[in-house]
């Protein structure tokens, strides 16, 4: 066993999570949603965005940035659009709802966009996306977030990491893209320094614009470099627009950081869109062109040196399937972390491995 994390059963973990979740004042239905997001994006080897964001979740709760028994509420529908309120609510679980309308949605009319407005962090986009894949349909999630990103030739941050996610159902795993528009996602980089590595000088600058491989710069003026530059800034600008002014959420420094002020709302934006396959082709037509589209990319030329072509979702679809036979890959530190938070809560769960 790898001695800087443990693996632990899907389920087991699942539960843990739901009931420091309901511990803090979530719904059990609620608990349960946002539960299977985080666990699942674990199991799907994005530990930057799981397990590992729910202690400062606990935290917004505690302190108010999030209501843990939001109202969410819709606020305008019209045809295939939709507006909703997530009245401060936990991100996953607006989340959920959003798409499960979005899904509704793209049912009757063939397709669908719905975008929120006062929501908070909501993790990895791939979940809400694969719903829709799950449904014969094509997904796609954005949110925005705190500026993190600097502009081309600029000093700090100037636009969020806004993340964006697009699945596609097949015959076989779905296609699944989600990126953040850094060169890599600033959780990642927290969790490779906190499991004792070192980041290269090419992912972010401090204050003054200049290389560092220190992540902790972000807290104190520094900023991520998106990824291709210019390209990645102007995805990032747009992605502003879609999740944030569309919806009429918070804008850029409108937003409130959820870990540096978890006592107030965060004022997240998100957008959801949805097609339905039917509407275009018969479903499993679409779904044995796209299937052949992957073995055409994975079939191809290789370089030197480079054992197989993948294409987006190959490692996360795999990497799921494996958590789900040998258990879902926590850092030693977030297990312990797990560990506190329960006692904290006065929870007997059994942690034991």
């Amino acid at each position: 066993m790898d001695k800087t994390e443990v693996r632990v059963p899907f389920d087991k973990l699942k539960e843990i999570v739901r009931s420091i979740l309901v511990s803090v004042g979530l719904s059990a239905p609620d608990a349960e949603i946002a539960a299977d997001v985080l666990v699942t994006t674990d199991a799907r080897g994005v530990s930057s965005h799981g397990v590992y964001a729910l202690p400062g979740y606990v935290r917004q709760m505690r302190e108010g940035g999030i209501d843990p028994r939001a109202d969410i509420a819709v606020l305008e529908e019209s045809g295939a659009t939709c507006l909703i309120d997530g009245k401060n609510g936990m991100g996953q679980v607006v989340s959920v709802k959003a798409t499960r309308k979005a899904i509704e949605l793209a049912r009757k009319y063939g397709t669908s966009v719905v975008c929120v407005r006062n929501s908070s962090h909501f993790g990895a986009g791939a979940y809400y996306a694969m719903m829709c894949a799950k449904e014969n349909q094509i997904g796609i999630a954005i949110s925005n977030a705190t500026p993190v990103l600097a502009a081309p030739g600029g000093c700090g941050p100037a636009v969020g990491n806004n993340p964006i996610a697009v699945a596609v159902p097949t015959a076989d795993d779905p296609v699944v893209l989600d990126i953040a528009l850094s060169i890599v996602a600033v959780g990642k980089m927290m969790n490779i320094v906190k499991s004792g590595g070192t980041i290269p000088d090419n992912w972010i600058t401090d204050e003054e614009g200049r290389p560092s491989t220190d992540p902790y710069v972000l807290d104190r003026g520094g900023a991520a470099l998106p990824f291709g530059g210019y390209k990645g800034f102007g995805i990032a600008v747009i992605t502003e627009i879609l999740a944030a002014v569309l919806p009429g959420a918070g804008v850029t420094k409108e937003l409130r950081d959820w870990l540096l002020y978890p006592h107030l709302p965060t004022r997240t934006g998100h957008f959801f869109a949805a097609i339905d396959v039917s509407r275009f082709m018969p479903v499993q037509a679409f779904k044995e062109r796209v299937s052949l589209f992957g073995k055409e990319i994975r079939g191809g030329k290789r370089a030197a040196g480079v054992e197989r072509l993948y294409m987006p979702g190959d490692m996360e679809n795999e990497a799921e399937r494996k958590s789900m036979l040998s258990g879902v890959a926590v850092p030693i530190h977030l297990w312990k972390a797990l560990k506190e938070l329960a006692e904290e809560e006065g929870l007997s769960l059994d942690m034991e491995l």
